[in-house]
């Protein structure tokens, strides 16, 4: 479904854990908007 996602995922991991995946996925929306 949501594919970019894994993406935002693999950078967030570097930086934070798992938390970071929330705020990939917001950040992603800001970008399409």
């Amino acid at each position: 479904m949501h594919r970019h996602i894994y993406m935002c995922e693999y950078l967030c991991a570097c930086l934070c854990v798992h938390v970071c995946t929330c705020v990939c996925v917001w950040e992603s929306l800001s970008m399409y908007l």
